[in-house]
């Protein structure tokens, strides 16, 4: 949480300064294109109408949930991603990681709101399980769990160059005379602890050892990486294995050791042809950025004609019905209440028709053989 305070600190600086910007005609933007960071621009659109595309990471929390997804995306149980192998006591305690959150999102919630109404903001955003804005998610099917999304949802990643510069020195000499190279990227704004930073140390020291590895590249800050090449290393083939951010601080450096070991010997050849896989899958979903692309340009369209002045005219082209319905309408539970209520009158109409019937058998009897006679 301590990064998400970070982050979210500066959200009413953001909205002082955004806010001129949007309500001056002639500096007032088309469309909002922003980091899921930034908060502010929801206020704006919420108060002036002006079109947002948030860029995610990966699949949002809370936003399009599916039943056979237990938790939330980036809070699930190890080994829960669907509930097609999970155990009913395994998707209990995914639902049950929330709950365990509650008192910090609740503290959470309440600095935010402060924060807020300092900054002269006093109301909540709307919380809806689908966005009335455009979600890019640079991401793609494969490395998230597929699932349906509604239309204002597109996994449009891995959104990469069109093309990289190639390899140059020191890492061009240093991969050619190290070709089981370790390389390391935690991340743009992963700030370890001393103990952490020393568990990787030793660990990596440790496969060096053993010969699992034989040299290390390891991405730092910002200034360090506007002369760092990461993409052609951590394509480059000499690349042995990688070390990424995974939220898991609670490891050992034996089991760094280990693992590095498993990725580097591959006995059975599994990891490299699923990364392999990983890599196909990847290149073609990258051509996804121009959908990206057409999607804010249509957003953008849409939102010109959709209003006149602060009315709106009609509705948004990419936004389900759903969403400008009560959920008592949207899920059709009114069928279903004059579904019930006829059944019930139905039932109700029969029963005393048959309870009539048999408290008056003699009169129905003598009633029905004057009938049949008559057909005679």
């Amino acid at each position: 949480m301590a990064s998400k305070y970070l982050f979210d600190s500066y959200g009413a600086q953001t909205y002082e300064h955004l806010k001129p910007i949007v309500e001056n005609p002639a500096t007032r933007p088309d469309l909002l294109l922003v980091d899921f960071f930034v908060d502010a621009a929801k206020d704006i659109l919420y108060q002036f109408n002006v079109p947002l595309a948030m860029v995610f990471p990966q699949m949002p929390a809370l936003m399009a949930p599916c039943s056979y997804i237990p938790g939330q995306p980036g809070f699930q149980i190890d080994g829960t991603l669907t509930s097609e192998n999970a155990s009913i006591w395994l998707r209990i305690r995914n639902e049950l990681v929330l709950i365990h959150a509650l008192p910090a999102i609740i503290r959470w919630r309440n600095w935010t709101n402060k924060m807020r109404h300092r900054a002269g903001v006093k109301y909540n955003l709307p919380v809806a399980p689908k966005p009335n804005y455009l979600v890019l998610i640079n991401s793609f099917f494969g490395l998230e769990v597929p699932k349906d999304l509604p239309p204002l949802i597109a996994p449009v990643g891995p959104i990469l160059a069109d093309e990289y510069s190639p390899l140059t020195e020191p890492y061009e000499s240093f991969l050619q005379n190290h070709p089981k190279t370790l390389y390391l990227a935690l991340g743009t704004h992963i700030a370890l602890s001393d103990t952490d930073t020393a568990k990787l140390v030793n660990g990596m020291l440790m496969a060096m050892k053993n010969g699992f590895i034989n040299g290390v590249i390891w991405s730092v800050g910002n200034s360090g990486r506007r002369e760092s090449q990461q993409n052609r290393v951590f394509t480059d083939s000499r690349t042995g294995s990688t070390i990424s951010f995974g939220s898991l601080l609670k490891f050992t450096s034996d089991e760094l050791n280990e693992k590095i070991g498993l990725l580097m010997e591959d006995k059975d050849g599994l990891y490299r042809k699923n990364c392999e896989r990983m890599k196909h899958i990847a290149r073609v979903a990258s051509r996804r950025k121009e959908l990206g692309a057409d999607l804010i340009e249509e957003l953008i369209y849409d939102s010109e004609a959709r209003w006149d002045g602060q009315k709106e005219l009609r509705p948004m082209d990419l936004q389900t019905a759903d969403m400008r319905m009560s959920a008592f309408k949207a899920k059709s539970w009114h069928l279903v209440l004059v579904y019930t209520v006829t059944f019930g009158v139905l039932s109700g109409v029969s029963w005393a028709v048959r309870s009539f019937t048999w408290a008056n058998r003699g009169l129905t009897r003598a009633w029905v053989r004057s009938a049949l006679g008559k057909l005679k």
